[in-house]
């Protein structure tokens, strides 16, 4: 799927649209599509590390969790 790079949070709620859906891989892929086009995309790194939490790598969640905590203080 293409996103239009004019819409700045496309992946972002491309993403959020997967984790509704229950199709955690995609909204996987999507947040970190968004974190590479901004890579100081609160929202996206928040979502990314609770989305990793609820598939069980409490590690990768920390660690885009404490990224998220890096930008936004």
């Amino acid at each position: 799927m293409a996103i239009d790079p004019e819409i700045p949070n496309g992946y972002l709620n491309l993403g959020n649209s997967y984790a509704m859906l229950n199709n955690l891989k995609d909204a996987a892929n999507s947040y970190k599509k968004q974190i590479a086009n901004q890579p100081e995309s609160v929202l996206a790194l928040t979502n990314l590390g609770r989305l990793y939490q609820v598939m069980s790598d409490e590690l990768l969640g920390k660690k885009y969790l404490k990224k998220a905590i890096k930008v936004d203080p």
